[in-house]
């Protein structure tokens, strides 16, 4: 550790870095000062004593409030990765103290089915000794946890577009497509193999435009010639299209194949005979690239591949599969 270094970490305060993130998210030292409970004088010296430690000011004053300076920037961003850091080390600890060898903060997107995460969430429990908190979303506000720290890990695709630059990767499983649809609009279009071009005219119901499932499929209608179809709903939760499917009988989707498989179980929707050429983005485990990768990870990592093999067997050897 250098000089400079050594100068930051001897005069810097964990309620210094509370004082500038809360100025900067209420772009007021008066509002910042209500918000933390203290007098806008103290927080007004608090400041100054922050950027004599940066020997430069950090906010300027303008006819909108305070707003950051390049300097302040920079602070801000390492402000609030150190805030994340603790928060994230508190509930470490506070795991540990209550009996569990850790805590993962993980995100997962929602087409992985919902009844593997929870048998991999209760056998991370019960085997490994590990309690967890659970963030559902889309590939794109996952990643957006993931590089404010506010997850340890997640379980999602790897965007075509995306910078990956500080992240690591390894591959869960592969998903291919299946097709599915209201139960009396399954049985009438069940009667033949079908492909995009019969479905030009359907009602659709697909993931929302920036997912890279969404452009995966819109990528499939092209390479066959046809527009990509206008959804009548978007939607990243599995659930809603579930329920719109079962009580809309003029509506199609494309989902996962194991999502395919556990709505086909339940009566009200049926999947359909189609012919794939083409997979979906493969599912991956993304985590900050670290010097020792989190054990916890790796439990996931077994556990939820494990269990996934042996659901896609299962639905192999099924009857309905």
């Amino acid at each position: 550790m250098n000089t400079s270094s050594l100068h930051l970490v001897r005069r810097m305060k964990m309620r210094h870095l509370t004082v500038l993130v809360a100025i900067a998210e209420h772009g007021s030292v008066t509002r910042a000062a209500d918000d933390l409970g203290v007098s806008q004088s103290a927080l007004t010296q608090t400041l100054a004593e922050i950027e004599s430690i940066f020997g430069s000011p950090l906010f300027s004053r303008t006819s909108r409030g305070v707003l950051p300076t390049e300097l302040g920037n920079m602070a801000l961003i390492r402000a609030k990765r150190m805030l994340q850091d603790i928060d994230l080390w508190e509930r470490d600890v506070t795991a540990m103290q209550a009996g569990h060898r850790a805590h993962l903060n993980l995100g997962a997107v929602p087409h992985v089915s919902g009844h593997l995460l929870t048998r991999t969430v209760r056998m991370l429990v019960q085997d490994h000794g590990m309690s967890l908190t659970l963030h559902r979303g889309n590939t794109r506000h996952l990643l957006r946890l993931l590089r404010e720290r506010r997850v340890d890990c997640t379980i999602c695709r790897v965007p075509a577009d995306e910078d990956m630059c500080g992240l690591s990767h390894r591959l869960l499983y592969e998903q291919r497509p299946a097709l599915v649809a209201n139960r009396s609009l399954a049985r009438h279009l069940k009667q033949r193999v079908l492909t995009l071009g019969d479905l030009r005219q359907a009602r659709w119901i697909l993931p929302l435009p920036d997912t890279p499932t969404r452009q995966r499929v819109n990528e499939a209608f092209r390479r066959q010639g046809l527009a990509p179809p206008v959804p009548v709903l978007e939607t990243d939760s599995a659930e809603v299209v579930l329920d719109m499917l079962a009580t809309d009988d003029a509506l199609v989707s494309l989902v996962p194949e194991d999502l395919a498989v556990e709505m086909n179980a339940t009566g009200a929707v049926l999947r359909l005979a189609m012919a794939f050429d083409w997979a979906l983005p493969a599912i991956h485990l993304i985590s900050a690239q670290r010097e020792t990768p989190l054990a916890a990870e790796a439990h996931l990592a077994a556990t939820l591949t494990a269990l996934r093999q042996q659901d896609m067997q299962s639905a192999q050897a099924s009857p309905e599969a």
